[in-house]
């Protein structure tokens, strides 16, 4: 066989040989891969098995978000009992004059929901029934209420809605006092001791003595009286000394005075002196009701 011939024959021999080779390397790694690519997606399925130890604390993989969710539902819960119900309550003054003013409840709520019932109580009676507003709602007391000491009652419902979402009826006491006309009077007139005489005054910057009894019969009950003490003389009822009550009106010509009972008066004197308490000096006075 000559040159050429042999050199054709290795080269068929060789080539082939090669190939085969590297063919065989690669489905080796090919197998090698796949192998190791269904241990891998076996594995979970091991670990999702149940154990057979009853001691075994650890949760299942599939459990994890129940766990999570019960988690979250409590604290929910936890919050909703932490809402506290919470109810103010002010007055618009500490005592109301019998018939004459009245005293004004002022309700705020919160944590109780939206159109609570308001109740308002004095002495075992409802008084007073309301729907909650947003903001604050207004209760005025009736002006009938007896004289004496009341403690008032509040109560606020709150709706089904919100008694779902854990909140609860809450009440609140204040206290009200009521005070005779005539001790409203004796009040105001009090108020005012040492202040100077003026003549023509009419005001707290200085009285003198009509200008004083009008000013405290309007900031007591309202009621205006003539400005001059001549003209006081007709207003009201005459009664006779030993009727007279707390007051009343004492009237002599040309002076006015507010009678206190036990033989005392209090009034705006004369230039030079303020006003005060004292015994009444004047003979005969007239007595004139008022109240």
């Amino acid at each position: 066989m000559n040159a050429p011939v042999r050199a054709a024959a290795r080269t068929t021999s060789v080539v082939p040989t090669k190939k085969l080779r590297k063919s065989a390397i690669l489905t080796g790694s090919a197998l090698s891969v796949l192998a190791l690519f269904a241990t891998l997606c076996a594995a979970p399925a091991v670990q999702a098995q149940p154990t057979s130890n009853p001691s075994n604390d650890v949760l299942p993989i599939a459990a994890a978000p129940v766990a999570a969710t019960a988690s979250k539902r409590a604290k929910a819960l936890k919050k909703k009992k932490k809402r506290t119900t919470k109810l103010i309550v002010r007055r618009s003054a500490a005592q109301q004059v019998h018939r004459t003013s009245q005293v004004t409840l002022r309700i705020r709520a919160k944590g109780i929901g939206k159109r609570a019932k308001v109740k308002v109580e004095d002495r075992g009676k409802t008084v007073a029934k309301r729907t909650l507003k947003p903001r604050s709602t207004r209760v005025r007391l009736p002006k009938k209420m007896s004289v004496g000491k009341h403690r008032i009652k509040v109560t606020v419902t709150p709706t089904k809605k919100a008694r779902n979402n854990a909140a609860k009826a809450k009440s609140k006491r204040v206290t009200v006092r009521v005070i005779s006309r005539r001790a409203a009077v004796i009040k105001a007139a009090k108020k005012h001791v040492g202040v100077a005489y003026r003549s023509g005054g009419s005001t707290p910057r200085g009285f003198d003595c009509s200008g004083f009894t009008s000013y405290v019969y309007d900031d007591a009950l309202d009621i205006d009286l003539p400005r001059s003490s001549s003209s006081q003389r007709h207003v009201g009822k005459r009664v006779s000394r030993s009727k007279a009550k707390p007051g009343d009106i004492i009237w002599t010509p040309g002076h006015v005075a507010i009678y206190l009972g036990g033989n005392k008066q209090i009034d705006a004197p004369r230039p030079g002196k303020s006003i005060h308490v004292r015994p009444i000096y004047q003979r005969n006075p007239v007595f004139l009701s008022v109240v």
